[in-house]
């Protein structure tokens, strides 16, 4: 939900993206499981506990991490388009009610007893939060509504029941919207928070499979780079001539 001590939804930030690295470490992953099958590889890996069962171990993390990852961008994209769709309605929605408060206290600025039963005394100063807002508007549309001696002040400026009962309608698809965009922010959370669970464990499989590697084939870069750890060689200085 919007937070509740803004008059309106925050501008909607850049896209997010999943979390930084996680493209990285996937790609990583991938290098290493698709080629230590090798059989130059194997026969140097697999005395250390790392065969085709173990690798095979690396790919699931692998393929589920990935599918995780894709899922993750989706929701954030959804989030995303739900909250600006929100940001846009809610905009849009307060302009009518700001023209609709105007309109009730020009024309019956000497019967407070009538802007009362509207609920528009004392007059907010701003729109306040999101829950304020949605209860104030659409208890005031219905009592408007309801009420024909105040639909007699409002019909000269145009409010008659069928833009009366629009603008309600707005309100309640607003919080419609309002539901959506939570449900999505919700999905969106929940995986995130299960991608970086399972991204954790691939990545542990990953360091402890690299690790093993550079000592396994520490005397063939080659075969290294095959897996995707490049070999960290220490560049000469070239001697002033």
């Amino acid at each position: 939900m919007i937070p509740e001590d803004s008059d309106l939804p925050p501008p909607v930030p850049e896209r997010k993206q999943a979390p930084r690295g996680m493209g990285y470490k996937l790609g990583q992953m991938r290098v290493f499981v698709s080629n230590a099958l090798n059989p130059e590889i194997q026969l140097r890996i697999a005395p250390q506990g790392y065969g085709p069962p173990k690798i095979a171990q690396g790919n699931t993390l692998w393929m589920a991490g990935a599918q995780k990852y894709d899922r993750n961008l989706v929701l954030e994209g959804e989030s995303e388009r739900k909250t600006k769709l929100l940001y846009d309605t809610w905009k849009a929605v307060d302009k009518k009610w700001s023209l609709f408060v105007d309109a009730c206290y020009a024309v019956m600025r000497d019967r407070r007893d009538l802007l009362d039963a509207l609920g528009l005394v004392p007059r907010a100063a701003a729109t306040k939060s999101f829950p304020y807002f949605v209860n104030r508007a659409r208890s005031a549309y219905e009592v408007a509504i309801a009420t024909p001696e105040i639909q007699t002040f409002l019909a000269p400026r145009g409010y008659d029941m069928a833009r009366l009962n629009q603008e309600r309608m707005d309100i309640q698809q607003m919080i419609a919207m309002n539901d959506a965009q939570e449900a999505a922010k919700g999905l969106a959370q929940a995986s995130t928070h299960d991608l970086k669970a399972s991204m954790d464990t691939m990545w542990r499989w990953y360091e402890d499979g690299a690790m093993m590697a550079r000592r396994a084939l520490r005397d063939r870069h080659d075969l290294l780079e095959m897996l995707g750890i490049l070999a960290r060689e220490k560049k000469r200085k070239k001697k002033p001539v």
